[in-house]
């Protein structure tokens, strides 16, 4: 299997941001046609994650990464998203038992976070052609996610 060209963790969020709650309907009084517009949370996300990537905190080898887009600069190369996430043990079981598991689909937070990333690194996300999605009990109270970007291959199918 091909190496990862990017791979990074980040921790100790208060929350992500479901696929329900990226956007809001909102109606234009004038034309009376409804449109989407970006919810709070989910503008509030993507401004953490820009404040983490220039702060350093989300670290990444930006010179491995510059150097494989530098030697295939085909714009349409293919990526696999491997995308791991934390969820907090009170969100992740139902108050009900530590067996029943709450509805906190992992693919719900997969779009605010690849849309996240992969803008700031300048890629269109389309080139995701396989993305896997993975959930695991956080051992603390925090919610975080591990993300590792890797060429696509006939041999990581």
């Amino acid at each position: 299997m091909t190496t990862e060209i990017l791979e990074f963790s980040v921790g100790n969020l208060d929350s992500l941001v479901s696929t329900n709650d990226m956007y809001v309907p909102t109606l234009n009084r004038k034309t009376h046609h409804c449109f989407l517009r970006k919810s709070e949370g989910l503008i509030r996300f993507q401004s953490i994650m820009d404040k983490l990537f220039e702060s350093g905190e989300i670290g990444y080898d930006k010179d491995k990464l510059d150097k494989y887009l530098e030697l295939n600069p085909n714009p349409d190369n293919r990526y696999l998203f491997i995308l791991t996430i934390w969820i907090p043990a009170s969100s992740y079981y139902s108050s009900k038992s530590q067996t029943d598991l709450n509805n906190n689909d992992s693919s719900n937070y997969v779009k605010s976070i690849e849309d996240s990333i992969m803008s700031h690194l300048g890629i269109d996300d389309k080139y995701n052609l396989i993305i896997v999605s993975r959930k695991k009990v956080s051992e603390d109270s925090h919610w975080k996610f591990h993300v590792s970007l890797v060429p696509y291959t006939n041999d990581n199918l």
